[in-house]
């Protein structure tokens, strides 16, 4: 081997397994020429010859690092049931792209889990399409969509989307059960809410939203966002439903707003919901009436602080589930950070 290959080689057997270790993927056979893949907090195992097209339809940016497999790695375990030609981790689990029938395998978990899937395609399938084929006790299969990714949407296309969802999601609240509690006590929840920095978060973002000291639960998809709904050229789907459970029923459409924001660096409907503007300011009103409250302008800012504290607390508790070694109170730090840096901006605006 020459030396510039063995030093890559040793180069992603560190990387990969690092990456084992933590997931433990020791279900999955390594070929030569098979890749592994970092794509932010998720991973790909890629068989050889996989089109980027497909790559790029169930997630993976074809820009971005493969770490090739120079020998295989051997697995002692029944791989079977696990076939397909790309391995996706998630926060709770894998799923399994099988290439060439067009599906996902995804294994529940938990029993929880499996809950949550049928909950689902129960619930949501009424007002949007939802690409489940098969659940069972222990697993789901879904239907691989040929969907055009986020990175190649148009502005008109990304602005349609949205307007879209938006609009579903108002009838889908209008039917959706909802349950009111108050929002201390939502807030905090989970015991990492107990830390001195947080709970001043927690006191401020509640005086500052006093006129909802309770507030509207509904069941949410809880990750709403353009890279979990797939845009097939005409009309949208909704995947991946590892946080769907129950929170403010505003949370998954401002968690779009969030995101494009701050993973695309596209402030269109942040801005027009800070400007006040009609077409948005009418979809919040609708939005808020379909759970029987009513939108007041004013709050528009205290609104999306309250929205960002229940984010924070969401991906501070999957943290605390996926790695019960790390260090909370500086990811704590950090959101609160980025927080104030958002009320920041707020109050220059406003």
């Amino acid at each position: 081997m020459k030396l510039r290959s063995f030093i890559g080689y040793y180069h992603w057997l560190l990387l990969a397994r690092r990456r084992y270790r933590k997931e433990k993927w020791d279900f999955v056979v390594l070929d030569k020429g098979d890749y592994y893949v970092s794509c932010n907090v998720r991973s790909f195992l890629i068989k050889e010859n996989i089109p980027n097209d497909f790559l790029s339809m169930i997630g993976v940016n074809p820009s971005k690092k493969k770490i090739k497999a120079l020998k295989s790695i051997e697995s002692n375990k029944d791989t079977s049931k696990y076939h397909a030609q790309v391995v996706m981790s998630t926060n709770k689990g894998y799923r399994f792209f099988n290439y060439d029938e067009g599906t996902t395998l995804h294994i529940f978990s938990t029993e929880t889990e499996f809950t949550t899937y049928q909950r689902v395609k129960n619930e949501f399938t009424l007002f949007f399409k939802v690409p489940i084929i098969e659940i069972s006790n222990h697993f789901s299969v879904d239907k691989i969509i040929n969907n055009k990714p986020r990175y190649l949407w148009s502005a008109l296309e990304t602005s349609k989307n949205f307007y879209m969802v938006f609009d579903r999601y108002i009838k889908y609240l209008s039917t959706a059960n909802n349950r009111i509690t108050n929002i201390r006590r939502w807030a905090e929840r989970y015991p990492f809410t107990s830390n001195l920095h947080f709970k001043q978060l927690i006191d401020s973002v509640i005086v500052d939203v006093k006129p909802l000291s309770d507030i509207r639960l509904v069941y949410s998809h809880g990750d709403m966002h353009f890279g979990n709904i797939l845009y097939d050229g005409n009309d949208i789907y909704l995947t991946d439903f590892e946080r769907a459970g129950d929170e403010a029923f505003f949370y998954d459409i401002f968690n779009i707003v969030y995101v494009e924001y701050t993973d695309w660096h596209n402030d269109e409907f942040l801005a027009s919901y800070l400007r006040k503007d009609g077409i948005i300011m009418d979809c919040f009103s609708r939005l808020f009436h379909a759970v029987g409250l009513s939108f007041d302008e004013r709050l528009i800012i205290r609104y999306f602080e309250l929205f960002l504290l229940l984010r924070f607390i969401n991906d501070i508790a999957d943290i605390a589930f996926t790695d019960g070694m790390i260090n909370l109170d500086s990811i704590i730090s950090q959101k609160i950070e980025v927080y104030n840096s958002f009320k920041t901006q707020f109050e220059i605006i406003n």
